[in-house]
């Protein structure tokens, strides 16, 4: 299976890098600088007693010229649009598109974009991050990708792409559909960590959106909060905390970009 990763950061870095060591037959599709980094350092990723250090195969939107069996797309939701028609290129008859995002406001402009046939539900757990130099640092066990049909009906390809998941040691547990993949229960074990990790002093577990708001950084406060909410309201259900929490991001992401 040719495998297509769309971004070589802390998440698609990290599964892609998986499956390469793994042996399989990985490509990152990449911004120029960033291929400019991994040539000179190669992808690497470090944390809980994991140094690992591989020579990628890299290539740039430009030069993405076949269609690939399965594309794993992990990107920022704020560079959702310009990466989906990077990748057009690389979308098949075959070709399976297993989105790796947060939130779930991004199934739609895939399917707009792509038509149904293509895109299955994806939920990644992984718990990484970029350092100074451009390496991945895993800083927390999980790592899980679960995955299948959107309209909750096994298939062949959901079965191939779990094997394959899971052959290079990520966590594939079966979930016919997306909603079902969201609502899948965390393990206690998993669910303990994380408790202990986040209530502990100096700890550097924080949710991504975390990170960019005190890196001054724009969030995806539209893609995960406003999409959230838009659902909330569809449901006459009130969300008044996170209302608030969404105002105070809107008025963030407006003083990183004036025009939005």
């Amino acid at each position: 299976m040719r495998i297509l990763t769309v971004g070589a950061g802390a998440v698609g870095g990290w599964f892609g890098a998986r499956l390469a060591r793994a042996g399989q037959d990985v490509t990152f599709l990449v911004r120029r600088e960033r291929a400019a980094v991994l040539r000179e350092r190669g992808l690497r990723v470090t944390g809980l007693g994991e140094d690992l250090a591989l020579t990628p195969e890299l290539v740039t939107a430009d030069a993405l010229s076949r269609p690939y069996d399965l594309v794993l797309l992990s990107v920022k939701s704020t560079a959702l649009d310009r990466a989906a028609k990077d990748l057009a290129p690389a979308v098949g008859p075959g070709t399976a598109i297993v989105p790796l995002l947060n939130g779930m406001a991004h199934l739609e402009h895939l399917r707009d974009r792509f038509g149904g046939a293509p895109v299955l539900g994806g939920v990644a757990k992984v718990v990484t991050t970029l350092n100074e130099h451009g390496d991945i640092v895993r800083m927390a066990p999980p790592s899980t990708v679960i995955t299948g049909e959107l309209d909750g009906r096994t298939s062949a390809r959901v079965d191939a792409v779990r094997a394959l998941l899971s052959g290079a040691g990520i966590d594939s547990p079966e979930a016919a559909a997306v909603s079902a993949a969201a609502g899948h229960p965390v393990p206690d074990a998993e669910l303990a960590f994380t408790a202990r990790t986040v209530t502990t002093p100096g700890s550097p577990l924080t949710p991504s959106m975390y990170r960019d708001l005190v890196a001054g950084r724009p969030t995806e406060v539209e893609h995960v909060f406003g999409d959230l909410i838009a659902r909330a309201r569809a449901l006459a259900v009130h969300t008044p905390l996170l209302d608030l929490a969404t105002l105070q991001l809107r008025v963030h992401q407006r003083r990183m970009s004036p025009e939005a």
